[in-house]
């Protein structure tokens, strides 16, 4: 469960605009951040969800 405030973080691999368009009513991608992990040749990503101020779920 998420507090009312809170914020996910979401570690991915390859990014889909498809399953970015799919995060439910009432939350936002709010960024995503490339991450180069050492000794890792594959892409990884850092994805911040956030709760949509005023909108409960």
């Amino acid at each position: 469960m998420l507090a009312a405030n809170g914020t996910w973080l979401a570690m991915k691999g390859r990014v889909l605009d498809e399953e970015l368009a799919g995060v439910p009513a009432g939350y936002r991608v709010e960024a995503v951040h490339a991450l180069e992990v050492p000794g890792l040749a594959a892409e990884r990503h850092l994805v911040v969800v956030r709760r949509v101020t005023g909108e409960s779920v």
